[in-house]
């Protein structure tokens, strides 16, 4: 099939928002489907070609690999100022609704950038699907109107929930302006359900994917216990009362237990277990935000994989955790998709609901009680391949439905 992709943040961007789309777009390229890949450019990485040259590209381009159009945003002072959050508080609430309502999304400087690649990517590529998701609204703006230049079908996918992203006031009526999505990808069931609330097209769950070398992991344990935290702490207060739990527990061991962290938030880590005093009895190794095959070797050389549950969210980490091959800990509990995964998977969820329950996983850590392993059996369909199998296939069928 010949693909587009949008995702507004550019492959290389240091962040997990860069993974999703670009993933699928170099396997699904991978399995000889032609891709054009449209994100916002990044500083010092590939940038679009102008939209009179991308003919050229298109006739020139080894399609092994997806085209990426990196496309830089149109000046704009009012999108900036929203989207760097700078703008006076008196201003902020009254500008946002006005970029939403009036030009369609905060990003609409990107946007109508993209806007000017639709006639030639229509006329060039004749892109049989494209398939936007939804970080913000433009995305979804840029891949309906690329779909619609080329008389082809869309898909809408949330990877983030649109009742937490979109103002409340505007949920509604944003939505409507997007049913004519000919079908929809949830990030995971827990996505898909919360879609529900403001879309009726039918939806299909498409997990992002573990890497094929990932399968399976196998190494001896540390020989003291090490936990690793990764991703964003969410809450500055969940991430007190987690140390504070860990600090009582590791108090006058004989042995002092490590704790690694890595990720965006490193520096409000840092300042947390300062003040939750856990210095003296546990070494703590604290990283920014590493690439996923450097957090992967933290992972897998763990006692067990430690990550703070948001509120009401699917967090896709348990699964690239689970691929370690360790026990993964929540804190506070999972819902009931997380555990049906690690089910799946052969490996072990230790759902913690509160202190007392963190307090008696660690002591099955440091006892060293065995716990199931992820397998390479279990970890398959969760790969991107398998994802992207999935995806190709629902493509190919909203696609027929055009014919």
């Amino acid at each position: 099939m010949r693909l587009v992709l949008v995702n507004y943040c550019h492959p290389a961007t240091p962040h997990v928002c860069g993974r999703r789309v670009p993933q699928f777009a170099e396997v699904l390229a991978a399995a000889g489907h032609q891709v054009v890949l449209v994100t916002r450019d990044l500083e010092g990485e590939a940038v679009a070609p102008p939209p009179e040259g991308l003919a050229e590209a298109l006739a020139a381009h080894d399609w092994s690999r997806p085209l990426l159009l990196a496309v830089p945003p149109r000046p704009s002072t009012l999108c900036r100022r929203v989207q760097e959050g700078n703008l006076p508080p008196i201003w902020r609430k009254p500008a946002i609704a006005l970029l939403y309502l009036i030009r369609g999304g905060l990003f609409a400087d990107w946007r109508q950038a993209c806007d000017a690649y639709a006639r030639p990517l229509a006329r060039h590529f004749r892109p049989e699907l494209a398939w936007g998701t939804f970080g913000n609204t433009d995305t979804l703006l840029v891949a309906r109107r690329l779909a619609r230049a080329a008389g082809a079908p869309w898909v809408m996918d949330t990877k983030d929930y649109w009742g937490m992203f979109i103002p409340a006031p505007l949920r509604r009526l944003l939505a409507r302006r997007f049913a004519d999505a000919a079908h929809l990808t949830a990030f995971s069931v827990t996505h898909g359900a919360e879609a529900a609330r403001w879309f009726s097209m039918a939806a299909t769950v498409v997990y992002s994917g573990i890497p094929e070398t990932f399968l399976p992991a196998t190494s001896p344990p540390p020989e003291r216990l090490t936990l690793t935290l990764s991703g964003s702490v969410y809450s500055r207060f969940l991430l007190a009362r987690l140390l504070a739990t860990l600090a009582a527990w590791g108090r006058g061991r004989p042995e002092r237990p490590r704790l690694i962290y890595a990720g965006g938030d490193h520096a409000a880590f840092g300042h947390a277990v300062a003040e939750a005093g856990l210095g003296p009895d546990w070494e703590v190794e604290i990283h920014p935000y590493l690439a996923l095959e450097d957090l992967r070797r933290l992972t897998v050389a763990a006692s067990a994989n430690l990550y703070l549950k948001s509120e009401r969210t699917f967090h896709h980490k348990v699964i690239e955790l689970l691929s370690a091959g360790r026990p993964v800990v929540s804190f506070p509990a999972e819902g009931e998709e997380a555990p049906l995964l690690a089910y799946a998977m052969g490996g072990a969820l230790l759902s913690c609901a509160d202190e007392g329950d963190l307090t008696a996983a660690l002591d099955r850590l440091a006892a060293g009680e065995p716990f199931a392993a992820a397998t390479a059996e279990g970890m398959r369909p969760f790969t991107w391949a398998a994802q992207a199998e999935t995806l190709a296939r629902l493509f190919q069928a909203v696609a027929g439905r055009r014919r």
